[in-house]
């Protein structure tokens, strides 16, 4: 199956594009999707990124299915 990942901020940066597409096995989560194809450029944990699926708030487990769209939010700070 295909999902479509949209990346903001650094991670765009760190990715060099705006969006992607991932080929990922049926039944595949956010965190086998962060895993398989997204630790190594974005170079942080899993757990300091948020994440949303069709612009809802999703934790890694979530489950993904074909044509869903990923957004990748980086580790923000504030004062």
């Amino acid at each position: 199956m295909q999902v479509s990942v949209v990346f903001f901020a650094f991670a765009r940066d760190r990715m060099n594009a705006r969006t992607r597409t991932y080929d990922l096995a049926p039944g595949s989560t956010v965190a086998d999707l962060y895993r398989q194809h997204l630790a190594e450029p974005l170079r942080a944990p899993l757990e300091q990124w948020m994440f949303s699926v069709n612009r809802e708030w999703a934790r890694p487990d979530r489950v993904l299915a074909e044509g869903d769209e990923v957004a990748v939010i980086p580790p923000v700070s504030g004062g």
